[in-house]
């Protein structure tokens, strides 16, 4: 067994990559998790007998120019501006018929995602608030908020609000007190041109023995997350292999 041992911090998808990774190569790893389950937002969680996936996604075709880049400058223009559009895109997806086993909602059931693009400002006056201190202007915003949704998502498809047995609404704010995220962001920090690809965060950094992994590093998603941590994981085993070389030297 190898005496030396590396921590890894945080275990989302980058980080359980790498922790995998540094015990197949016999590596000692501990891994860290301030929650009570490790994945970070690639775990899904239960209400009354439904299993909610709040996974994240991938959008393609953005590059200057591109339809989807025209797009999303429409889209993003209101919430650059700190307010929800009147008519929001949404991300509808129905995440138990995508589950071979059955098992994320009851039989006969089905669960369904809807997410939408939010600014962060509307919810900022109770960050630093704890959940249940939030008070009454805070649940009828997000009562607000949680209407509106389902009306567009009722003219979208059309009586599918009828059915709805089990809701769970989140904010910025349960992603930011979840899994610590920026301003609540899903897909790490945000993806502008002069911070994508080579310009997001290194796997190393200036910190001797400090490696990188998630989706500040390559990007959002869960294969580039996994990726990050694979290539932080082969940067500690090629300090190690250094290190072992030099005693020997």
């Amino acid at each position: 067994m190898s005496s030396q041992r590396v921590v890894v911090v945080g275990t989302g998808a980058g980080g359980l990559c790498a922790t995998a990774f540094l015990a197949k190569q016999g590596i000692e790893v501990i891994a860290l998790e301030r929650s009570t389950h490790v994945g970070g937002l690639l775990n899904p969680y239960l209400r009354e007998g439904y299993l909610f996936d709040p996974g994240v996604h991938y959008l393609g075709q953005c590059g200057p120019g591109q339809a989807m880049d025209r797009l999303l400058d429409a889209l993003y223009d209101p919430i650059f501006h700190g307010r929800l559009p009147e008519k929001p895109s949404m991300f509808i997806s129905a995440n138990s018929l995508k589950d071979p086993t059955g098992q994320m909602a009851p039989r006969g059931k089905t669960s369904l995602e809807v997410v939408t693009l939010a600014p962060y400002s509307i919810f900022g006056a109770w960050a630093n608030v704890p959940a249940e201190e939030r008070g009454e202007d805070f649940h009828l915003l997000k009562d607000r908020l949680r209407d509106q949704l389902l009306e567009q998502l009722d003219a979208r498809l059309p009586g599918v609000v009828d059915h709805v047995e089990v809701m769970d609404f989140s904010t910025p704010l349960a992603m930011e007190g979840w899994v610590n995220a920026i301003d609540g962001g899903l897909y790490g920090p945000a993806m502008t041109p002069n911070q994508s690809m080579f310009f997001r965060f290194p796997s190393s950094t200036f910190l001797p023995n400090l490696f990188l992994a998630g989706a500040g590093v390559f990007g959002d998603g869960v294969l580039p997350c996994m990726q990050s941590g694979q290539v932080a994981a082969k940067m500690v085993e090629r300090t190690f292999s250094k290190a072992r070389g030099a005693s020997l030297s």
